[in-house]
């Protein structure tokens, strides 16, 4: 663990070096505190984490009529970055999409004010 600090540390000099080159240090963090603060520390310029899983809302999806579950599925995303970005975050990622989901649906689903954002995650 100690080697992603250092390469960090490394990166971080370096970026100062190689003018007018420019590039962010990111690396990936957990649910605890403390690693979230380090990495800061250390100069991370942004995070990654795992996939957010809520064993309630998976039940809550498995309850809605196919037809709609996509969706709800938009809105619970929507409600879900709109409480990552209250927290602090920047944004968030939405991951294993295909490149036409990518484009398409998604900046769709993202723009349309049709679909509320689910407040209940």
């Amino acid at each position: 663990m100690e080697h992603s600090y250092e390469i960090v540390e490394h990166l971080r000099t370096l970026w100062t070096s190689v003018a007018p080159v420019s590039f962010e240090v990111g690396m990936s963090t957990r649910s605890r505190a403390w690693v979230f603060h380090r990495r800061v520390q250390i100069g991370a310029q942004f995070l990654t984490t795992g996939p957010a899983m809520d064993p309630d809302t998976v039940d809550r999806v498995e309850g809605v009529p196919e037809r709609d579950r996509r969706r709800f599925a938009w809105s619970i995303a929507k409600g879900f970055a709109g409480r990552a970005r209250s927290a602090g975050f920047a944004g968030i990622a939405l991951m294993d999409l295909r490149f036409e989901t990518a484009i398409g649906e998604a900046y769709d689903a993202w723009q349309d004010e049709r679909i509320e954002t689910s407040t209940r995650i």
